[in-house]
């Protein structure tokens, strides 16, 4: 076999390119550590990188979701338990208030720290996180309450209902008295009010027709047609109807009670929705007819892309999936075919995804913890509302109303119950966000060291691979500057 000079010179070329392209590469991986610097490194591993860091993706997506549930949970969880602390020491003070030794003006002095605890509630109540308000629903650019004063009614036979307003600022308590009986909105009513503790009184009159009683800086709007019984004297609250104007506060977030439902097409009813919608529904009438009668009607739970049909109804009474719908005549009942109702569940929870299966709810509805006034009238159960019961305890201590300061320390402990209860839903939610960070943290390992294995080089590998492979390009320059300078003119 002949050899020429030119095969020489070409195979002398090619191993130190090779060994030249050897040297760079694995100097490539010394200096980024990756064994995969391009695509064409390795075509599988490249394809399981790509996979690895979207999974490291989305799991860093869900730590972040983890964090702020942890931020927001914490943050309603620290509000809850100052609020108990608080609502204990509101306890001692109500248990001291309701000793029968104790003076008008003990009592009154005793008030003055049941306000600053009141206030401070309140406060509690508008706990933030990062300047979203974590009680109050939906509506975070904003505090989920506000203090203002209402009136609470002493009259058994009236009611609660009989107060419509309250408007106007008072640094005390103020309590009415009537001395008149009659009939609101129609009789003139005299009556009375103090805002010293019932040191000093003041008369006024209701003025027939009107309906709102003006105490000063502070004025109580009364529901026309109430009745209202006139009291024997200043000291003689018996049979009469007293009204104690004391310190309250308004929820202004949003709830997840109800629904609101409204009506597409020319149907003469009324609807209101209960139960736990938890989406949007659209209820159809296939049929014309009457409530008082059978009602043929379909639903969808996809905005109207699918119906579950063939459902009927008695009483004006619609079955919807978490719930039902209840039909009132407006002004006859009929209902006719094609008209839809729709059907929007209130929804103030705020939900974070924690995993690829579930998420959590990382707010609270500020009324449903400290109660409050909502829509005009008392959240939820009066005898569990904590700043009704609160606001209402002030009142009675600043009036000497002892028989009354009892009845609100029994209310108080089933309101602490109510937040203690709280308190364990949240700690819940906490318990999950922990045990979702746990496992997250867990697959970012798993995650993490299966992609080092098919990335990252081996050091102690690469710096033998390396050294070797510098050695064989050293050689390749050697032999090859050797054989190329062979040549006939060696011999002249």
């Amino acid at each position: 076999m002949r050899v020429s000079t030119s095969m020489v010179y070409d195979n002398a070329i090619r191993h130190m390119n090779n060994s030249l392209a050897d040297y760079i590469s694995l100097s490539e991986q010394s200096a980024s550590k990756k064994r995969i610097n391009r695509p064409s490194d390795d075509p599988t591993g490249v394809s399981n990188v790509l996979s690895s860091r979207t999974l490291l993706s989305e799991i860093a997506q869900r730590q972040e979701n983890l964090d702020t549930a942890t931020g927001w949970l914490t943050a309603v969880d620290d509000s809850i338990e100052s609020s108990s602390t608080l609502v204990t020491r509101l306890e001692e003070l109500a248990q001291q208030a309701s000793t029968e030794t104790l003076s008008a003006e003990q009592r009154s002095m005793i008030a003055l720290e049941a306000r600053e605890i009141y206030e401070e509630l309140v406060r509690l109540a508008n706990t933030e996180f990062n300047g979203d308000h974590v009680l109050a629903g939906h509506k975070t650019d904003s505090p989920a309450f506000e203090t203002c004063l209402w009136a609470t009614v002493d009259d058994d036979a009236l009611g609660q209902d009989a107060v419509v307003s309250v408007s106007g600022s008072s640094a005390t308590s103020i309590k009415v008295q009537f001395t008149a009986a009659g009939t609101v909105g129609t009789d003139a009513l005299t009556y009375r009010y103090s805002t010293d503790g019932g040191n000093t009184w003041i008369d006024d009159t209701l003025a027939a027709g009107d309906t709102e009683l003006d105490l000063g800086g502070v004025q109580v709007g009364l529901a026309a047609g109430s009745v209202v019984s006139a009291n024997a004297g200043v000291d003689d609250d018996t049979g009469g109807t007293i009204l104690f104007v004391r310190p309250a506060a308004q929820y202004l977030g949003d709830d997840s009670d109800g629904a609101t439902v409204s009506l597409s097409g020319t149907s003469e009813v009324s609807a209101e929705a209960q139960g736990y919608l938890t989406g949007n529904v659209l209820v159809r009438f296939d049929s014309d007819a009457n409530i008082s009668g059978t009602l043929d009607y379909s639903y969808s739970t996809d905005g109207g892309r699918t119906w579950t049909t063939n459902q009927t109804a008695t009483g004006g009474v619609l079955a919807v999936p978490g719930g039902f719908v209840e039909l009132t005549a407006d002004p006859s009942g009929d209902v006719y075919s094609g008209d839809i109702l729709t059907i929007r569940p209130h929804e103030a929870d705020i939900n974070l995804s924690i995993s690829d299966t579930s998420s959590v709810t990382i707010n609270a509805v500020g009324k449903d913890v400290f109660g409050g006034l909502y829509n005009g009238e008392a959240a939820g159960d009066a005898d569990s509302n904590l700043l009704e019961i609160a606001g209402e305890l002030i009142g009675y201590m600043e009036f000497n109303q002892r028989d009354a300061i009892g009845d609100s320390l029994e209310k108080l402990k089933s309101a602490h119950e109510q937040l203690t209860s709280a308190a364990g839903e949240i700690g819940g939610r906490i318990n999950r966000v922990q045990v979702a960070q746990t496992a997250m943290t867990l697959e970012k390992d798993r995650v993490e060291t299966f992609l080092s294995s098919v990335e990252d080089v081996n050091e102690t590998q690469l710096s033998v691979d390396l050294a070797r492979s510098e050695y064989i390009y050293q050689s390749v320059l050697s032999t090859s500057a050797k054989i190329i300078n062979v040549s006939l003119l060696d011999y002249l």
